[in-house]
């Protein structure tokens, strides 16, 4: 077999495979029948969300960098500032995903909250899987 050939194949078996393995959880318009319209909105809705919710993971991220610094340095007054300062951030996250849970929620109908709330549990229970729905300390 030629190395072309052979590339070709694991491009195939890729292509197969992959699709399958692109989501770890099912996108909310999948999981829950939204209608073209709520579909839509929802889309509307986590595009904003996550682009604000991207600033302050961003900063999330940067604050943890440095109080871990601050840690391995023993400096107790900036590990005490930026310990708040970590606490505030993750609390700002925890509020957005949740006005943005509630956000979507006034959007759907009585018959779809059951599977809602089970993509939502879905959704949280992926610690360490690129969700920030729960931040898992260091």
């Amino acid at each position: 077999m030629k190395p072309n050939q052979r590339l070709s194949g694991l491009f195939m078996i890729a292509f197969l495979v992959l699709p399958m393995a692109v989501y770890a959880d099912a996108p909310i318009s999948e999981a829950v029948e939204l209608s073209a319209e709520q579909a839509r909105a929802v889309s509307e809705i986590q595009s904003e969300a996550r682009l604000a919710f991207a600033a302050v993971r961003s900063d999330h991220h940067r604050i943890r960098r440095a109080l871990r610094r601050a840690t391995y340095d023993n400096d107790p007054v900036q590990v005490e500032v930026l310990s708040a300062e970590v606490s505030r951030l993750e609390e700002a996250m925890s509020e957005m995903r949740a006005a943005e849970d509630a956000e979507i929620s006034a959007l759907l109908t009585p018959d779809q909250m059951p599977d809602y709330d089970a993509w939502l549990f879905e959704r949280d229970a992926m610690v360490g899987s690129s969700r920030d729905a729960k931040l898992i300390p260091d």
